[in-house]
């Protein structure tokens, strides 16, 4: 019932929304310390060609992201990363924020995958 009352709405705002999706995780063939993630993303409301930031981080600073910082057309729907993680460690845990050109806020999430060498 509540839905046919929106869609009957006339002077709608459009809204402008990003969604982080799943990581995808996978551990380097050569090299057992080194991780390679794919960091996805969708929205609606954004030109193809707007330019967003893409931030990978771990909390540890004993592991080392390489490119954490990349600017990308939000057409591009995702970033890719590579991660060193000393052999020591058992848990890694990261985060990932998205902002636009302006430095708005579009997305945040945390990760943690368990290292293995």
């Amino acid at each position: 019932m509540t839905v046919v009352v929106y869609s009957k709405i006339v002077n709608q705002i459009n809204t402008i929304d990003a969604v982080p999706l799943p990581l995808v995780i996978a551990k380097d063939k050569h090299d057992p310390t080194n991780y390679i993630v794919k960091s996805q993303w969708f929205g609606l409301g954004h030109n193809s060609d707007d330019k967003i930031t893409h931030i990978l981080t771990c909390k540890d600073k004993s592991v080392k992201v390489k490119h954490t910082h990349q600017v990308k057309n939000f057409s591009d729907y995702e970033a890719h990363y590579e991660i060193k993680v000393p052999k020591h460690m058992d848990t890694v845990l990261c985060e990932r924020v998205m902002k636009g050109f302006d430095n708005e806020f579009l997305g945040y999430s945390s990760f943690s995958f368990k290292h293995t060498s």
